[in-house]
Formats: structure tokens, C-alpha cells, sequence
């Protein structure tokens, strides 16, 4: 049960405010297991961009969670159960001496995300105010031979192949979802211990919102002449670079993300599902409305979606077959520029004239990141 909101003290003096002893919890309470959810599932990933609105949404996947004492003075390096309590989730949990994230697995339809081969059930430290910031990454299926943590950091190599969406995750306190019944005090002091078993038995628990780190390329057909409609795309690849550094927990979230290398590869874009793309299957409608601005026209996209470092600008290589008679091949190179920001997606707009050079637009769209994501006006 709720402590009142406010202490009075006797009928003879005023209210001195909020004692906190009256709001600790006893050390005789039973032990708080550590729920962690995850927040509104609107993301993408390696098995092609993982997007609710194209029919495949964040469930079924894999995550990996830290929780680190609040305290500044709390170092990254200090694995679970160490001495005092820096650490209160990591991989080390289940595998001594592990410096990973502790693996868990989310199945789109419950809140909360069960511990993949836990050795143990985890609970809070029982009699003290200590509140954890909780973290957690996103790697789809690229592996990882090593995680470095620093006293305020924890970076991993990864690689991306055009599929695999890479994010980085944290719990923020939200007073929104909480009852009315709450007062003003009862919430600053949630608002403080969040999270710890002080929140938890009230039931409030950390809940992971992810961020995106890649930009995300969307290709449409435009028929530009009455022939466009012969023209099969089979293949569109995008020079990337897809090495780096990735900065999955850091305690400025502005220092997450990934430093790519300056090696580049050729990215091709998947199906949906981020299997390898059809041919013989993307052209324009015949009969298109040629009297339309041509952008106005029944447009038709290729595939899915890459997934590309960001970057100023990208080259395009597109193949063509033209079923008019014996059939003739083509490839075409595009010239991609702006500015491709992490977390964004961009819709690359191809007008088709037959096998004659194709003419490009880029447009940004909106693209929602791990948890929430709400693309700025001035970006748009």
C-alpha cells in the first residue's frame, strides 16, 4: 500500500515536508525481480527493415540489457553482482566474465522480455534507494567477436550487408502512464529511484525505447514514356561503407552510434523480408496516365528497403532487362546526394524512359526508430 502523499506532523506545527525514512522500503520486504520491457514496437531489422506498416513488425527478436548503478561514479567495466553495486544486469549474469549485454528475448506479445538461458532469476538490492539506468542494444544477426567497456562507454565492431538494422536502446522515466492516484511527491520520488525495487513495487519498470543508427533507402519506379512498362529493375546496389565502431551504451546518448571506416562495399536491396531480391518481377504499369506530373503517376517499389551508413551521398547501380524483342540488358549508375541521416528514411525516386539513362529524386520520408520516433519539421 501507498505511504499518504503528505506527512503532517501534529495538529501544533506546520508540514515539514516528505520524510524520506517513511518512504524506504524495509529490508525485510520479499526480494523484486527485474522486469524490462520494451516500448511500442515500430522498428526494423536484418531479415529485411523491420517496419509494423509493411507488414513486419519488432517481435521474435533478440536483445541484449544493462543496468548500471545511477551514481556517476558507477564504471561501465564493473560486471554484475561486483562490489559495490555498479553493475546490476549484464551478460556475466549467465556467462562469468562476459562483458556483453545479458541476452534477452522479446516476443512482440508480452510487455516484458524473458532472459534467454538464465542461470538465475535477478533481484533488486533489497533496504537501499540505489536507482539503475537500463540499457540494451540491437545487432539483428551480425555478430560480435569482442565488447570493450570504458568507464562510461561499451563499443563492439559490427558490420552491416544492407539487411541488418543496428540500434541502441535506454529506459526513461515517464510519469504518463501513471494512476491519478499518485500525488506529487509519490512521483518525484519514482522519478528519483527510478528504476529499483522502490518503482518496481509500485509497478513501475523499465521499458526500452530503441534508436536507429542506419538510414534506410526506398526505391520507386516512375514510368516516364509509353515503353517504361518493359523495363524490368533485377538488381539495385548501393556503395556503403559497412565497418565501424559501434558505440551501443554510453552515458552522453549522444556519443551512441557507430563510426564507420572508410572501406565501402556494394549493398544490395533485399525483399522485405531481406531475402534476396526477384527478378524478372519490377517494372511500371502499362497504360500509365501520361498526362499526370510524373511523380503523380502509379509508382511501383522495388523490394524492400537497404539499410546504409549515413553519409552526403551515395553511388546506385541499377539493373535493367527490356523484354521488347530478343531482350537487351543495361545497368545504370546513380548519383545519390544530400544529407542521409541515422534513424531517417529516404525515398529514391526512378523515372523510367526505357534502357535510356534514368532520371533520380530523393525525398525524405518518416521512418519510425526502435520505440518512438518523430521526425523533426525542420528535417522535413
Amino acid at each position: 500500500m501507498l505511504v499518504a502523499a503528505l506527512l503532517l506532523s501534529c495538529a501544533d506545527r506546520a508540514w515539514v515536508g516528505v520524510v524520506e525514512g517513511e518512504y524506504d522500503d524495509s529490508e525485510d520486504l520479499l526480494p523484486v525481480p527485474v522486469l524490462v520491457g520494451v516500448g511500442d514496437p515500430d522498428q526494423t531489422r536484418g531479415t529485411g527493415a523491420m517496419d509494423a506498416d509493411e507488414g513486419h513488425p519488432f517481435k521474435e527478436v533478440d536483445v541484449y540489457v544493462y543496468a548500471f548503478n545511477r551514481s556517476s561514479a558507477a564504471s561501465f567495466t564493473k560486471l554484475a553482482n561486483s562490489s559495490p553495486n555498479d553493475c546490476l544486469i549484464d551478460a556475466s549474469l549467465d556467462s562469468p566474465g562476459s562483458r556483453a549485454g545479458r541476452k534477452a528475448h522479446f516476443n512482440g506479445t508480452d510487455l516484458y522480455v524473458d532472459w534467454v538461458n538464465a542461470s538465475a532469476s535477478t533481484y533488486y538490492p533489497a533496504g537501499t534507494t540505489d536507482a539503475y539506468d537500463f540499457y540494451a542494444y540491437f545487432l539483428d544477426d551480425c555478430p560480435v567477436a569482442s565488447v570493450t567497456r570504458t568507464a562510461d562507454r561499451i563499443t563492439m565492431p559490427v558490420e552491416i550487408d544492407g539487411a541488418r538494422d543496428i540500434m541502441s536502446g535506454r529506459a526513461e522515466f515517464s510519469e504518463t502512464s501513471l494512476p491519478s492516484t499518485f500525488s506529487e511527491t509519490e512521483k518525484m520520488l519514482l522519478r528519483q529511484r527510478a528504476f529499483s525495487a522502490y518503482t518496481a513495487r509500485r509497478g513501475v519498470n523499465p521499458v526500452l525505447s530503441f534508436r536507429h543508427h542506419l538510414a534506410r533507402l526506398r526505391f520507386v519506379l516512375y514510368p516516364a514514356s509509353e515503353e517504361a512498362h518493359t523495363v524490368v529493375v533485377n538488381s539495385i546496389k548501393v556503395k556503403s561503407r559497412h565497418s565501424g565502431i559501434f558505440t551501443a551504451v554510453a552515458r552522453n546518448q549522444e556519443e551512441e552510434g557507430i563510426a564507420f571506416s572508410s572501406d565501402y562495399a556494394w549493398l544490395s536491396l533485399p525483399e522485405a523480408d531481406g531475402s534476396a531480391l526477384k527478378t524478372d518481377t519490377y517494372h511500371t504499369p502499362l497504360g500509365a496516365d501520361l498526362s499526370l506530373p510524373l511523380y503523380e503517376r502509379n509508382g511501383v517499389q522495388v523490394g524492400g528497403t537497404v539499410l546504409v551508413a549515413p553519409d552526403s551521398d551515395y553511388e546506385a547501380e541499377v539493373e535493367f532487362f527490356d523484354q521488347k524483342g530478343n531482350g537487351h540488358s543495361g545497368k545504370s549508375v546513380l548519383n545519390l546526394k544530400g544529407t542521409f541521416l541515422p534513424g531517417h528514411q529516404y525515398l529514391v525516386r526512378i523515372a523510367i524512359y526505357g534502357l535510356l539513362e534514368p532520371q533520380v529524386s530523393v525525398n525524405l520520408e518518416e521512418w519510425g526508430t526502435g520505440g518512438y520516433f518523430i521526425l523533426d519539421n525542420e528535417d522535413k
